[in-house]
């Protein structure tokens, strides 16, 4: 009622009259410097007969509105000036074109040329900024509970606390309260419990959403791993990823779900069906399910969708090979333990790491410290080495301030782990490569096996512990992903992709193989083509050259050779196999695109094997948001509200 008062006051306004302390109405001033002529003047006092009551003070508010509306009439044409500048309205009536003033009864009704109260053509005033007109007598305060503005706010701040991963509490706090007092004066804050309840509400429109996405894709890959918050509780992450009809690679996360019970297969299994039932998803549009190497989780998975259609996290596989090599090497292990002594040594030393810093910044450089390896993470031990060997010149003028100074490498021992960083980088490069979720992943591991063999080889080790080391590397890898060539899977995604099609197999039969599968499909198949037209996109680019690691690939690409005619295969395949291979830094999908209209139902097969991920890693990504969520102060929270928490901090902003 207080907003529908505030409309109506507003609207005696914009006419001219509204309440006064010192008389019932008075003249406004926009009508006033609009030439309302001072002898013309409406009373200002009220007439003697006037009296309180409600009925004659209604007759007398609408016998001024008339009077000041006549008055303002012929006020406008006794001016010759502002008639002449003024355009005439449809329907003004004059008595004579010479006539200076016009009757009362000539001007024209308040209803043609006032709408709502408000003179066409005026300004209206700014408190209309806070309300939204819904009749000729009534607005609502956009600011109120149920207004727009008001659900456009908390609608961005529901956004803000999930996106920036904040406590829903953080709408009580006092800083916050103070601020959107501030910017929003006439907002008025959620409480915790209000926040909560809507934060469940969106869940359940956006997971509705998602769904009818999903539902009109035609593949999709899941990943999924364990992980165990501060509490010591367990959840099972997954997520899933599929090519979009714009041809970019989207994701999501289907949920963060607690387990109760020990993670045997059965039980995995248990929830695994369970997401895929509470998004509604198609077992047969599933491509693959990536995991890590888990005994359970692979049970799990093969039991949801056979072993063909497993695959085992790429990352996690040649993430391991670094530390178990290292691990049969005493002499390396004793190097490394010197280097961490020296870096540990120095950043619990605040005279020593300031003289580190003089130093650096006397040479004008920019100012570096040394960094701690990390147990659980074999590429810190990369990291704290080539750090060590950047700030080589120093250590030993840092190491003079420590009073217990520790034992210094030689220069065999630098000489080794310079080594070492030679032949560990292509390893991590590549892992940094494949762990990606918006380009195609499953075309780019077999050609980065074969580039990391080439890469190692090409290390040259100077020293003989490097060269052994190189050898051992070379084996452990070897027994590791050899024979990924031959992987259903990744063979047939990587002989479609147009990049690579057989370049990158060093067995021919592998690749032979591959071919015979994907033209079996090709004939098999009685799909046809929706026919739909993709828009073109801007893909993310693949990671550019690092170190060389595609030194060997492109090499290949220049020696290619004609492909002779292949005999037996479907029309489709051989025509796509004659075509050169496109530039390492084009788009595949892009390129898919443009073959549709020549090669359709093999479009349909490559861009489902294309847009396959091999990671784990955006379920491990899933595990860091949430351990930002849940932490110690946060410890309370239960597992159902992580899950909706994490579902809308994956969605966009447009979503």
């Amino acid at each position: 009622m207080e907003c529908v008062r505030a409309v109506q006051n507003l609207e005696d306004e914009e006419v001219g009259l509204v309440p006064t302390q010192t008389g019932p109405f008075r003249t406004s001033q926009n009508n006033l410097s609009e030439g309302v002529s001072v002898s013309s003047n409406p009373p200002t006092e009220p007439p003697d007969n006037f009296s309180n009551t409600k009925q004659q003070s209604s007759k007398m508010s609408k016998d001024y509105k008339t009077k000041l509306q006549q008055l303002k009439c012929a006020s406008d044409d006794s001016d010759p000036v502002k008639r002449s500048n003024t355009t005439k309205r449809p329907d003004e009536k004059f008595t004579s074109a010479s006539t200076s003033t016009a009757s009362f009864g000539d001007c024209p009704a308040p209803s043609s040329s006032y709408k709502y109260g408000i003179r066409k053509g005026k300004q209206p005033s700014i408190v209309w900024q806070h309300f939204e007109r819904n009749d000729a007598s009534s607005a609502t305060c956009k600011h109120c509970e149920g207004g727009d503005a008001t659900n456009r706010i908390t609608m961005v701040l529901l956004f803000l606390l999930c996106v920036a991963k904040l406590p829903l509490s953080f709408v009580e706090n006092a800083a916050f309260k103070l601020f959107m007092k501030v910017v929003a004066p006439l907002y008025t804050l959620p409480s915790r419990k209000t926040i909560t309840t809507k934060m469940q509400t969106r869940y359940e429109m956006l997971k509705q959403a998602f769904k009818q996405v999903l539902a009109e894709v035609g593949s999709y890959t899941l990943t999924c791993d364990n992980w165990t918050d501060v509490s010591n509780k367990s959840y099972l992450g997954v997520t899933i990823h599929w090519l979009s009809s714009n041809l970019k690679m989207r994701s999501g996360s289907l949920g963060v779900i607690p387990l109760s019970s020990n993670h045997t297969i059965p039980y995995l299994l248990e929830n695994l069906l369970k997401v895929i039932e509470d998004f509604g998803l198609d077992l047969n549009k599933i491509s693959a399910v990536v995991s890590d190497s888990a005994a359970n989780i692979k049970g799990a998975v093969k039991e949801l969708i056979g072993s063909l259609r497993q695959l085992a996290c790429f990352a996690h596989i040649i993430s391991h090979l670094i530390p178990k090599t290292l691990a049969s090497f005493d002499q390396l292990k004793e190097i490394i333990s010197k280097v961490k002594h020296i870096v540990a040594l120095t950043r619990h030393s605040t005279v020593a790491t300031d003289e580190l810093l003089r130093l650096q910044q006397r040479d004008g450089k920019v100012p570096l410290k040394f960094i701690m390896d990390v147990p659980t993470r074999w590429n810190y031990t990369l990291t704290m080495i080539r750090r060590f060997l950047e700030l080589e010149e120093y250590v030993y003028p840092v190491m003079m301030k420590c009073k217990n100074t520790p034992n210094m490498l030689t220069r065999e021992e630098i000489l080794i782990l310079n080594d070492l960083v030679r032949l560990m980088e292509p390893v991590e490069n590549a892992i940094g490569i494949i762990s990606g979720s918006t380009y195609a992943t499953a075309t780019l591991v077999i050609p980065l096996i074969r580039e990391m063999f080439n890469s190692i080889a090409r290390a040259s080790p100077g020293t003989k512990l490097g060269k052994e080391f190189q050898t051992a590397l070379t084996q452990r890898l070897d027994e590791a992903v050899g024979k990924y060539e031959f992987h259903e899977v990744l063979g047939k995604a990587t002989v479609l992709d147009p990049r690579f099609k057989k370049i990158p197999f060093t067995k021919p039969l592998a690749a032979a193989n591959h071919l015979e599968s994907i033209d079996k499909m090709l004939k098999e198949s009685l799909k046809e083509n929706d026919g739909d037209k993709r828009e073109k996109s801007t893909e993310e680019e693949v990671p550019k050259d690092v170190l060389g690691i595609w030194d060997l690939h492109d090499e290949l690409v220049k020696r290619q050779v004609p492909e002779e005619e292949e005999g037996g295969y479907h029309s489709e395949l051989r025509q796509f196999l004659k075509l050169p291979v496109i530039s390492r830094h084009d788009h595949p999908f892009e390129y898919w695109e443009k073959l549709k209209p020549a090669y359709p139902t093999l479009y349909s097969i490559a861009i489902k094997w294309l847009s396959i991920i091999t990671t784990s890693v955006p379920s491990e990504r899933l595990f860091s948001k949430a351990g930002k969520i849940k932490d110690d102060d946060r410890s309370r929270l239960t597992g159902e509200n992580l899950n909706k928490l994490l579902f809308l901090g994956s969605l966009t902003r447009e979503e």
